[in-house]
């Protein structure tokens, strides 16, 4: 066996970490309650609005997506009104990986979420063995290590999830996936035995299949919770988190003690209560509210302050002109864009940003984000008698660089308290539809850190770190200074590591 490495990172895709805790409390999560003792825990804040795509990116490369570019799995190409699926070769930015190889570190990298495999790398590297999302297939560094793992471990059993929910398999997706994590361990094993390695990095994404397709199954207050289903399979999402965590005492217990352990949980899970299948109906009626008699959204002020004032008083109200249904419709004044299922997006048809933009930038385009925000907190959700949207985000109070170009003008956050399917608003009439969608769970903003090691306080807890925190901690730890990042490195994280060192 080889000595232990420096730095072990293992992570969780989107296991929830109040689920999680609670297993640890009651005895099912014995590893994840080690380190809850021995160690620090801290919350973890996502990139706002769009960490469902943008976390992994954001923790690989220590930047927001503003920098690195990736929040969807499809985003808006810029200058049309496409949108084209977002590989992770797009991503922009090297991950902390590469500075540390560069810097005489042996890394092995594995199953880190939308990330792809740079040729010339000095370690050992696999991408898309077993995954939630499909991204660039299975691919390893050096190349024919591919071969061996294969005939060794096997494909994943798992290569999509959402086809079994679909079906109604879920006894088979428990299977597949408990087998995963069991093959996923062992090759954790067995790679933690090829070298010395300065940072051992492990994913593991069964939690995220297991969140999406069997939330149902776990809450009994879901309106898809079937009693007589659950009686028969149990909890899957528990049964998956129970083996998770055995995983982790099995990569722990080969990775040796005298390393900085760190568990992370990437994103929360939670039941699917969004309106994003409702937004684009909601925006064509704002639209039609707002039609003028002729022309496009026109300015009727030119200070920005007045125009907000007019849009309130509605006595010189600013309008839109009519809707069409498409929701790439250059004809529209705005209209929905992806943005995976958390948080609507809408982008604005701006002039000289888009082909044939409608919306003046400056004054105009602040008038016309204030009046759908506006407008957006009007409508309720009929259901519980409560508002429909809690927020409205301006994309550029969040973020800057050359990613946004593409980004969504604004983020509609919901209010995710109950199911969403009969909204109304005074003077827009009501919309009533049911989502179909097989994922009966969906993300929840906040992951998780737990940490152990030399100089980790026993039992603590930490303030809140950031995901782009994340990248400059781990180089840190290993006297690797990481170029540009937007985040800082945890000074109660990054001691550990060289006292052991030493």
């Amino acid at each position: 066996m080889s000595r232990a490495p420096r730095v072990l990172v293992v992570g969780f895709d989107a296991a929830d970490g109040q689920v999680l805790l609670d297993l640890a409390r009651q005895g099912g999560a014995p590893g994840v309650r080690s380190l809850v003792d021995q160690g620090v825990t801290a919350p973890v804040e996502n990139p706002p609005g769009l960490f469902v795509g943008a976390v992994w990116p954001s923790f690989s490369t220590g930047t927001g997506p503003g920098a690195h570019s990736r929040y969807c799995y499809a985003q808006l190409r810029p200058g049309t009104y496409e949108a084209h699926p977002f590989p992770a070769t797009a991503v922009s930015g090297e991950p902390f990986w590469s500075a540390l190889a560069r810097g005489g570190h042996r890394c092995c990298v594995v199953d880190v979420p939308h990330s792809f495999v740079g040729t010339g790398f000095d370690g050992t590297q696999i991408v898309d063995w077993g995954r939630h999302d499909p991204n660039v297939g299975f691919q390893t560094w050096p190349p024919e290590l591919g071969a061996g793992i294969l005939d060794r471990f096997g494909p994943h059993p798992v290569d999509q999830c959402d086809p079994y929910a679909r079906a109604g398999r879920l006894g088979a997706l428990r299977r597949d996936l408990l087998s995963g994590i069991d093959r996923k361990a062992a090759l954790a094993e067995h790679l933690l035995d090829q070298d010395d390695w300065s940072l051992f990095l492990v994913v593991f994404s069964e939690s995220h299949c297991a969140g999406h397709a069997c939330w149902a199954l776990h809450d009994p207050d879901h309106p898809r919770h079937d009693p007589r289903h659950a009686a028969e399979l149990g909890d899957p999402l528990l049964d998956v988190y129970a083996a998770l965590d055995a995983a982790l005492r099995r990569v722990l217990a080969h990775a040796g003690d005298a390393t900085l352990v760190v568990l992370l949980l990437s994103h929360g899970m939670g039941p699917h209560y969004d309106g994003n299948f409702l937004l684009d109906d909601i925006l064509v009626r704002i639209d039609a509210a707002h039609r003028p008699s002729g022309g496009a959204f026109r300015r009727r002020h030119e200070l920005r302050r007045f125009t907000q004032r007019a849009v309130r008083s509605g006595r010189r109200r600013l309008r839109l002109p009519a809707p069409a249904r498409a929701p790439f419709d250059r004809t529209r004044s705005f209209f929905q864009i992806p943005n995976n299922d958390v948080y609507g997006g809408i982008r604005v048809n701006v002039v000289g940003r888009e082909p044939a933009g409608r919306v003046h930038p400056g004054p105009e385009l602040d008038a016309a984000c204030d009046l759908l925000s506006e407008e957006l907190g009007r409508w309720t959700n009929l259901e519980t008698g409560e508002a429909l949207v809690r927020r409205v985000l301006r994309t550029t109070d969040l973020y800057h660089g050359p990613g946004t170009a593409g980004m969504p003008d604004l983020l509609v956050e919901w209010n995710r308290e109950r199911t969403i399917r009969s909204v109304a608003a005074p003077g827009r009439g009501r919309i009533t539809r049911e989502w179909h969608g097989a994922r009966t769970g969906d993300h929840r903003p906040g992951g998780m850190l737990f940490a152990r090691g030399p100089g980790i306080h026993r039992a603590a807890t930490h303030p809140p770190v950031r995901t782009v925190d994340l990248a400059p901690t781990i180089c840190a730890a290993l006297d690797t200074p990481l170029g540009h990042t937007d985040g800082q490195p945890v000074a109660a994280l990054t001691g550990p590591a060289r006292a052991a060192s030493r």
